[in-house]
């Protein structure tokens, strides 16, 4: 969509210009270009790694807090992590629809900052739950944070075509690193 359109489809107004034609590269846009030249996709791609990499930590440490709660009264239980993971999986299946209606409905821009906000809140669940080395408390922050993230998913692919505008192929390319982005933090969240 171009400028005008998109602003009259979505609300929002498109976050950066397309690039003159004599600033682009003859031979097309290179992953590498894209993120050295478009300072807004650089910032959001930068954002999108922070934001994965906590859930991943959060993630990772819950494990470990499950298991040092369970060691100081002498149990183990699987069960634990099973639930924390099933937790973490039950609200993308219930709420990434109210994320993509969300993301349709409302300044996309706005709804992503309220949902980082968000989302640092929950943090300081995290922390307290690991404090009181409460089960309970863990698996509530644990549910909030991936409610947050499902709801975050759909509103950060979809403004991601507002940032790179200024051509198809850049698109794909910003697409295809956001993909890459998620699977890269994946890896080495799980391998952790």
């Amino acid at each position: 969509l171009g400028g005008k359109a998109m602003e009259q489809s979505t609300g929002a107004r498109p976050l950066s210009p397309p690039l003159p034609e004599e600033a682009r590269s003859k031979k097309g846009v290179t992953y590498w270009s894209l993120i050295r030249d478009n300072r807004n996709f650089r910032w959001f791609l930068l954002s999108y790694l922070v934001t994965i990499a906590g859930e991943w930590f959060t993630y990772v440490a819950s494990i470990s807090a499950i298991e040092q709660i369970h060691a100081s009264q002498n149990t183990i239980s699987r069960t634990s992590i099973s639930i924390l993971v099933a937790l973490r999986l039950l609200p993308n299946a219930l709420f990434s629809n109210i994320g993509g209606v969300l993301a349709d409905t409302r300044d996309r821009r706005l709804l992503l900052l309220r949902l980082d906000l968000l989302g640092s809140l929950v943090a300081t669940l995290f922390l307290l739950s690991y404090s009181l080395s409460s089960l309970p408390l863990l698996y509530l922050s644990t549910v909030l944070q991936m409610t947050v993230a499902a709801i975050y998913e759909p509103s950060h692919s979809s403004i991601t075509p507002m940032i790179v505008m200024d051509e198809p192929e850049a698109l794909k390319k910003a697409m295809t690193l956001g993909g890459l982005s998620w699977s890269v933090m994946t890896s080495l969240g799980s391998g952790s």
